[in-house]
């Protein structure tokens, strides 16, 4: 993995990826958050030597070299999970790629079902913890807590001082592809989540080992199973995506000026 990482940094570095910042992992949803025509480089990542392409809707496999508040950081749209197949050596690719090329920071963005009563579609939820029920695989993340808190804290400061509806919580993992039970979100309340989703903690883990600074965002796309009579589908999580775009936007651009 290790020659396969840099082979790619390499390739990379040859097309003019300067030394970056940071890198923000786009899931399900967030894509609109960037427009591809404002990058400053973009590459499809199946012409990446060695990088694991997604499968899944809506993760279009983009590498995007954007700029932060004047900094470049690496925009990944698309990831890899363990429900397709994936190992834990493929989601952890772009991260390992992007501290590679310099990235000291990274911002993972995801969807997520509301458990917490109070959230609603659209709302968002900065990660301070996660929960991982049968998924002792991953291990644990080390001594000191996945998620940097001042930078968490300080965003939800500034955040909420703007008027978004954002909040902090602890976000459950789930293997998926299917959404849960309505018994299993019963259970997952039970064990302290708020939210409940498919992706975000194999990268937070990488991101540790790596000793990035990294913040977890989640957007609240439907209510969990049991909330509500609407039937969950992957459709309206996309929905619910392209409604934030604007709100996803400012709130990556305002992570990065706080960090």
């Amino acid at each position: 993995m290790c020659a396969r990482v840099k082979e790619a940094a390499e390739w990379l570095r040859t097309r003019g990826v300067p030394q970056l910042e940071g890198v923000v992992m786009l899931g399900s949803g967030w894509g609109g958050a960037v427009q591809d025509s404002e990058a400053l480089l973009q590459f499809e990542v199946h012409d990446i030597p060695g990088y694991p392409s997604p499968h899944v809707v809506g993760h279009t496999g983009m590498l995007l070299i954007n700029a932060l508040v004047g900094a470049p950081y690496a925009m990944v749209k698309g990831r890899r999970h363990l429900y397709e197949g994936a190992t834990l050596e493929h989601m952890g690719f772009p991260v390992r790629l992007a501290h590679t090329l310099g990235a000291k920071k990274i911002i993972i963005a995801c969807s997520a079902g509301g458990i917490c009563p109070s959230y609603r579609p659209g709302d968002f939820m900065l990660v301070k913890d996660h929960v991982r029920p049968g998924l002792s695989i991953l291990g644990s993340t080390g001594v000191r807590v996945a998620y940097d808190e001042a930078w968490r804290r300080s965003l939800l400061e500034e955040a909420t001082l703007q008027g978004m509806r954002i909040a902090e919580g602890t976000y459950a993992w789930m293997l998926g592809p299917s959404f849960e039970t309505s018994a299993e979100v019963r259970y997952l309340e039970v064990i302290g989540a708020n939210v409940v989703g498919m992706s975000l903690i194999q990268e937070a883990a990488v991101a540790n080992v790596l000793d990035m600074q990294a913040l977890g965002i989640a957007l609240i796309a439907n209510v969990a199973a049991g909330r509500s009579s609407s039937i969950l589908s992957h459709e309206e999580v996309l929905s619910a995506g392209k409604n934030a775009a604007g709100a996803m936007q400012n709130l990556l651009e305002l992570a990065s000026t706080v960090s």
